[in-house]
Order: C-alpha cells, then sequence, then structure tokens
C-alpha cells in the first residue's frame, strides 16, 4: 500500500466526476435550463455538509412579502454547488446516483427561495418566525423540467411508467427515496461519463412556451402560455384568479408585449 499513489487515483477519480459534471450543466443551458455560471466542487467532512449528498450555496436577496405569511426571493445568486462524491468506506458513489443528485441541486440553483410565517422549522416544528420553505412547488415544476431535459439528452432516465413518473406525487416519492440512499453502491471508476458524444446544437432553441409564476394575495399559480402575447396572460391570470386589474413584475412595472418576448423560458 502506497499512500501517494491512493491520493492521486482518488484525486483522478474525482476530476472526472467534476468534469462529467460541468459537462452536463453546459448541456442543460444548450437545452434552455436557466442555469448560471458557478463552482461545482466536492464537499468532504465538514460538520456542516456531513448529512448531505449535495448541497447549493445561494445567496438570496430582494425579499418580497406577496403576502403576510409568505416572503419570496426577487434575486438569487449561485455561489457554489456541493456534491458528495464517495461513501464512509472512500469508495466513489455510482454515476447514476451522483446524477440524480446534481440535477436536484441544479433545481435548487433556478427556484427562488421562499419563506412562510407559522410553518415548520428544520425540525419539524411550528414557529411564528419566518421558516424557509426548502423544497416549495415551484421547485418540483424545475426540478421536472430539468429531469425531462436530462432525458431527452439521455444523461439521465429516470425510472418507472412514463405517462405518470412525472406528476407531482411521483417526483416527491422519488425525491425523498433518492435523498434518503446514503448507502449508494456501484462502481464508478466504470461508469463515470464525460456525455462528449452527445452533440450540442450551434443554433439558438426555437421559442418555447412561456413558464410564469403568477402571485396574487399569497397565492401562487403556475401558467404556460403557448404564445407570449398579454392577452393570454390576461386570460390566464384571470382563469386562474378571477377579475385582475393589472399585472405587474416583482418590482412594481407593468407587464408589456415587449417585456413577455424577452423573459426566459421560465
Amino acid at each position: 500500500f502506497e499512500p501517494q499513489l491512493f491520493v492521486s487515483e482518488e484525486k483522478d477519480e474525482e476530476k472526472k466526476a467534476l468534469s462529467m459534471f460541468y459537462r452536463i450543466r453546459e448541456l442543460l443551458v444548450k437545452e434552455g435550463c436557466r442555469l448560471s455560471e458557478f463552482p461545482i466542487k466536492e464537499i468532504g467532512d465538514e460538520p456542516e455538509w456531513k448529512d448531505y449528498l449535495g448541497v447549493a450555496i445561494c445567496d438570496h436577496k430582494a425579499w418580497k412579502e406577496v403576502s403576510a405569511k409568505m416572503q419570496v426571493s426577487t434575486q438569487t445568486t449561485v455561489e457554489w454547488v456541493g456534491m458528495r462524491l464517495r461513501g464512509d468506506d472512500r469508495k466513489m458513489y455510482d454515476s447514476r446516483s451522483l446524477i440524480a443528485t446534481l440535477l436536484h441541486e441544479f433545481a435548487h440553483c433556478i427556484t427562488p427561495a421562499e419563506m412562510e410565517r407559522g410553518g415548520l422549522n428544520d425540525k419539524g416544528k411550528k414557529t411564528r418566525k419566518w421558516a424557509s420553505i426548502d423544497h416549495s412547488e415551484e421547485f418540483y415544476v424545475n426540478f421536472v423540467d430539468i429531469l425531462m431535459m436530462a432525458e431527452k439528452l439521455n444523461i439521465f432516465i429516470l425510472p418507472g411508467d412514463p405517462k405518470t413518473k412525472y406528476s407531482k406525487k411521483n417526483i416527491r416519492k422519488y425525491d425523498k427515496v433518492d435523498s434518503q440512499m446514503t448507502d449508494m453502491v456501484g462502481n464508478p471508476t466504470e461508469e463515470l461519463e464525460d456525455f462528449d458524444q452527445i452533440a450540442i446544437p450551434d443554433q439558438t432553441m426555437p421559442d418555447l412556451p412561456l413558464k410564469v409564476t403568477l402571485h396574487k394575495n399569497g397565492i401562487r399559480k403556475l401558467v404556460i402560455l403557448q404564445d407570449r402575447s398579454l392577452i393570454t396572460l390576461t386570460k390566464n391570470a384571470t382563469n386562474k384568479f378571477g377579475k385582475v386589474k393589472a399585472i405587474e413584475t416583482s418590482n412594481g412595472e407593468a407587464i408589456t408585449e415587449d417585456h413577455l418576448a424577452t423573459l426566459a423560458q421560465n
């Protein structure tokens, strides 16, 4: 046994895994995902991360109170994403489990943070203070989007019936089970991929339906606009909330046709 050789082999595996993560992000961005540039690194034995398979460290600012019991961040900067690559036995987790965790963290990166008053704290107890909602409805919508992109690119295929596997109930169940897989096994040295065989399109993607989260009196509704027109947006808002006098951005600006045309897909 030579310690230097062991450390060198671990570093090679780490480098290959991180290279795979960056390549996956690149492919998802080309597919239309709103991921920004941020470091992706390994998390180790640090006390604050010992119970996590993955973390997304984000700086949430410009909180807006959408009701007496709900606040939403309107500005988010992703500082870095951390991934646990090895179990307690120092063996690498298999690539499928690593990718599932990575996609989960990517969903956090594109989801606005939410806090509610009178919700549950980290210990599952009710509190009168503001408490963070780690996995909001919008998080699961974004997670499904990323999973579907990953399947289209043959990066990761969620198991299950194609007709029902992306339902809210199934995604929540799968995510809960996957997040508890601290005994993941496999032979990642042979399974880690670089996905270089997947071509990146040269041209931009065609216009896609616009996904918008509408807020009114603390109630949040997701609508999907097949065309980016103010008429269609107003019609959707009316169907969700009844009579609507005006539709504004989170900064209080009136929505216009030009504004809709420049919005990202989500």
